[in-house]
């Protein structure tokens, strides 16, 4: 959504948006949202919902962080590299990720060896941030544009994207406020999806 939100100011300059990036379950009602974009089905009932996208995960290094350590060849050998590992959205550490090969399709579990992480986040802006340190190998959302980064990046195990993820247009079950209807068609218009 990010991208999108100073062309949707351009085009409707008199509508504020109150836009919260958080790592949570929300409640539409409760928090007093009225649509959120979520990487999870949620628990409430009657919830309105909506799938907008998928995305998966590419790892990165950056050049430097390679020239010092080098890089995994195999998934067997990813955890034994200084590696930024995920935090789910109910904040647990997973124990496997599934690796899907770009080439054949053929779908792996990789186990998490979870004793032996240093690192694990819940955010791309913080991964981009560690990325820059060159010290961490780095899983972000394939939409992300990694040249924006400003730092020589490389793919890591370049055949494989990991961790499939889908997202979720969610709507207060209660409200109808024209503002609302305009930046859902807007959002649903530029993720390309089209409207309901």
């Amino acid at each position: 959504m990010t991208p999108y939100i100073y062309k949707f100011n351009q085009q409707y300059p008199n509508i504020r948006l109150e836009v919260c990036y958080q790592h949570r379950v929300i409640n539409m009602v409760k928090d007093g949202f009225d649509i959120a974009i979520v990487n999870h089905l949620p628990t409430q009932q009657m919830q309105k919902v909506k799938k907008v996208f998928s995305t998966y995960m590419n790892l990165y290094c950056t050049k430097k962080y390679a020239d010092k350590y080098g890089i995994p060849e195999s998934l067997d050998t990813i955890f034994d590299y200084p590696i930024a590992s995920a935090i789910s959205h109910d904040y647990t550490i997973p124990d496997s990720i599934i690796a899907k090969n770009n080439k054949t399709g053929e779908e792996i579990l990789v186990r998490i060896p979870i004793k032996k992480l240093k690192l694990c986040i819940n955010n791309a802006l913080g991964g981009v941030i560690l990325l820059k340190t060159d010290e961490y190998i780095v899983g972000l959302p394939h939409f992300l544009k990694v040249d924006t980064i400003n730092e020589p990046l490389v793919k890591v195990l370049p055949d494989y994207n990991f961790g499939e993820a889908d997202f979720y247009l969610l709507r207060h079950p209660n409200e109808k406020h024209d503002i609302t209807e305009i930046l859902v068609k807007y959002l649903l218009l530029a993720l390309d999806i089209g409207s309901s």
